[in-house]
């Protein structure tokens, strides 16, 4: 837990970062594009829907307690979290393949791209 949140939270700003430093330095690229999917993909869908539903019904679990907790567990909790828990973790698997797409394309470029280069090494 200690561990989890600031690396959580930290990847936010990194994976804009990213996305920004490619625009900067690329331009409106392919793998540019791809980056702020993928940084959308993650912000949005893992980071936002944790923050804005899984978080607070967490929060609300932990303040009831008896009968108000198992009420709230079964009608409220339970179908919302997976929902939102589910959302996540497509997205998560989602932004992670984009993200080893991009280092796929940097690395080996396609060969009818007018600068077969690597993105990774400097030319």
């Amino acid at each position: 837990h200690y561990v989890f949140i600031p690396i959580f939270v930290a990847l936010v700003p990194a994976t804009i970062g990213l996305a920004g430093i490619s625009y900067t330095r690329r331009g409106a690229s392919r793998l540019t594009a791809l980056l702020a999917v993928a940084s959308a993909t993650y912000v949005g869908g893992c980071f936002l829907v944790t923050a804005a539903g899984n978080v607070p019904m967490n929060n609300k679990l932990a303040e009831l307690s008896g009968p108000a907790a198992s009420e709230y567990w079964e009608t409220t909790y339970l179908p919302r979290w997976t929902v939102f828990n589910t959302i996540r973790t497509l997205a998560c698997i989602a932004s992670a393949a984009l993200y080893v797409v991009v280092v796929a394309l940097a690395v080996d470029p396609p060969r009818d791209c007018p600068t077969a280069t690597s993105h990774l090494i400097p030319s």
